[in-house]
Order: C-alpha cells, then structure tokens, then sequence
C-alpha cells in the first residue's frame, strides 16, 4: 500500500502551518503560547567556559495549527458517535477518540484566499468568514478546474 504522502508527487502543496510567536492568533478560550528564554548564555558558565541558552514555553493544547481529536469536543455530555465522554477522559487524556487514533491523511481541497478577495493581505482580527463572504464566485475566480483564485 502506498503512503499517502506519495499521492502528492507533482502536486502543488499549501502549507497551512502557521509559525508559533508570542502574541500569535488564537483562541480567547485558551492558554496562550508563551516563550521566553530563561537562560543566556553567560548566566551560568562551567568551569571549562561552556553554556548553554534555555527556553521555557508555555502553550495550550489549542494554539497553533493542528487538529482536534474526535474527543475534542461534546455536546450533553457524548462524543462523537454517541460515546458518552465521562468513561473516557482522564487527566492524562482519553482511552478512546484522542488523537493518537488520529492517521494522517491527504486529500484534495478547496483553497480560499478571502483577504484576497477583499484585495487586502490580511484579514483583521476576529474577522468572521460566512457565506455572506462569498456572494457568488469570488471576483476573478475562474469556473475552470485547477485555476487559483
């Protein structure tokens, strides 16, 4: 069986990866990403003149590119399926739907470049992408396939 990443030979590739940097987008419901470097060099120095730079980075489970695990999220108290999350999840994660389960995987996609749209580089913060965004096709996004907008 082949990888899924052999699929890709040829292929135009998007990295959606974005960089992690204190002050970086996310979520106001979670930890933010925070680094600081918490030793220089010269702060401690052994006896032969060698030291060595530290950070220390502190980042909740939702910042950053990623994806959720099926476990992620419920609603009344059940998982995706129905499963109900109680009999799951533990301080040290979940013994069902976590994303160790998770494979990775490779598929087509529908790139959109909204600030584009709106002839801006980047949209504001905050800014809520609906289907109010798009009235209709995107201006001077071709019908043809394989085209980028």
């Amino acid at each position: 069986m082949r990888a899924p990443w052999e699929a890709l030979a040829g292929a135009e590739v998007f990295d959606l990866a974005q960089p992690m940097r204190t002050g970086m987008p996310q979520s106001p419901n979670h930890v933010p990403f925070r680094m600081v470097l918490e030793r220089r060099h010269g702060d401690v120095v052994r006896a032969d003149g060698g030291s060595a730079a530290n950070e220390v980075i502190v980042t909740g489970g939702h910042v950053g590119t990623h994806v959720d695990a099926l476990a992620h999220v419920s609603q009344d108290g059940r998982l995706h399926g129905g499963r109900e999350a109680a009999p799951v999840q533990g301080h040290q994660g979940f013994t069902a739907l976590g994303i160790d389960a998770f494979e990775p995987y490779v598929g087509r996609a529908v790139l959109l470049d909204v600030a584009a749209v709106h002839g801006v580089a980047a949209l504001p913060p905050g800014y809520e992408i609906t289907p109010a965004t798009w009235t209709g096709r995107p201006r001077g996004c071709p019908r043809s396939q394989g085209r980028r907008c």
